[in-house]
């Protein structure tokens, strides 16, 4: 299978980030490393064995709609307890290498 780069359609809206993540986290294989940088465009980088995938609505660095969108996003991967992490960084990097999810 060949290795994707997916990516919703940039708007910036968290629900149409967290539908577009719903759809296609399948197509990423394992999950391996999750980047939230709230200085980017497409602010959530997921990298997955067979892809990557870019979300533009899910960002990190305050109590927002965005921040509670990665929130929802590493929950839905199995990640918990990170809230204080995504509120409080400009950047957030989670390495998943060692974590069952």
């Amino acid at each position: 299978m060949a290795w994707v780069v997916l990516h919703d359609r940039g708007a910036g809206v968290t629900e149409l980030s967290l539908q577009y993540f719903r759809r296609n986290v399948h197509r990423l294989g394992r999950v391996f490393e999750v980047n939230i940088d709230r200085d980017r465009a497409f602010s959530m980088e997921i990298r997955g064995t067979r892809g990557v995938m870019l979300l533009s609505g899910c960002n990190c660095g305050y109590g927002g709609e965005g921040p509670h969108g990665s929130v929802e996003v590493l929950r839905l991967l199995g990640v918990e307890g990170v809230e204080n992490d995504v509120f409080h960084n400009r950047h957030v990097k989670l390495d998943l290498r060692n974590r069952r999810v």
